[in-house]
This record gives C-alpha cells, sequence and structure tokens, in this order.
C-alpha cells in the first residue's frame, strides 16, 4: 500500500480481506459502520490522531447514539487502523478515547401500535426491499445486521 493512503482506500481493502474470515451478517454490520458513520468522518485522512477520535466520539453522542453505538463504531474504527498498522500504510493508533458521564437513561422510543399499523400499512402500498426488509425486521425483532445484505438491492 501507498504510503499516504487514505482512510477510504484502507477501509476498501480491509473490507476484502476481513470479508474471506467472518460471517456475511458479521461484514453486513461493519459495511454499515463504515458506510453511515466512519467514512464520511474520516474518508481523506491519511492519519487518525486520538483529537479526530475523541471529537467524533462526542459528535455521535451529540447525535444522539448510545455510548455502546459508539464504542461498537470505534471497535471497527480501530480494525481498520490497525490493519492499515500492519501494511504499513497508517501509524500506530496511541488514543485514550474518553467518554463523558451519562446525564440521564433515556428511554429507547417505541412505536406506539397506531404508528406501527401505519407503517405496515405503507409498506403494504410500497413493496420495496427495503420496505419488505423493516416490515420483516418490525415482525420478527430481527436485528439490522441481521437484515441487511449488500448483495440486496436497496
Amino acid at each position: 500500500m501507498d504510503e499516504k493512503t487514505t482512510f477510504n482506500e484502507l477501509s476498501e481493502s480491509w473490507r476484502k480481506d476481513k470479508s474471506n474470515f467472518v460471517k456475511r451478517s458479521t461484514m453486513s454490520v461493519y459495511n454499515l459502520a463504515l458506510e453511515k458513520h466512519l467514512i464520511g468522518a474520516f474518508s481523506s485522512k491519511t492519519d487518525i490522531r486520538e483529537e479526530d477520535v475523541q471529537k467524533f466520539v462526542i459528535d455521535k453522542l451529540e447525535e444522539g447514539l448510545s455510548q455502546k453505538s459508539v464504542k461498537d463504531l470505534l471497535v471497527v474504527l480501530k480494525m481498520v487502523v490497525r490493519y492499515g498498522v500492519k501494511h504499513g500504510s497508517f501509524s500506530k493508533p496511541d488514543w485514550d478515547i474518553r467518554f463523558p458521564t451519562m446525564r440521564d437513561n433515556r428511554q429507547l422510543p417505541v412505536l406506539s401500535l397506531k404508528n406501527q399499523r401505519k407503517l405496515m400499512k405503507y409498506i403494504d402500498d410500497n413493496p420495496t426491499p427495503r420496505n419488505l426488509g423493516i416490515l420483516l425486521s418490525l415482525h420478527t425483532g430481527m436485528r439490522i445486521g441481521e437484515v441487511y445484505s449488500r448483495e440486496c438491492p436497496t
């Protein structure tokens, strides 16, 4: 790999390598973390410093993600960066990331029965692969990583 590899380029190489060693559903979770959160934040970076990651953590918490969700994102970020270190394209991370003390225990929003019926009617009237995935998770309790697959059209 080139000395000035960007996080985006590194993540693509990491995905190709990692997909050979994990289950498809696990890879879907990793891909979702990368596409929805990590690439947007670190795409053009050729080195990721502690300040960058700390800002990312604070931003994600302020967006409403839970500490657990943010920590899961950091796990994926660290795997990609360690892959870059192993291949000589990123420097070894020496991050000491801190999480603010939780001030309140927010309850997760839950769909009311009325809104659930509205959603089901909308999906019935607009059957797309994405909507069918939502319906599947609504009826079965499946998680996004169990429903989502890169091979399915969106």
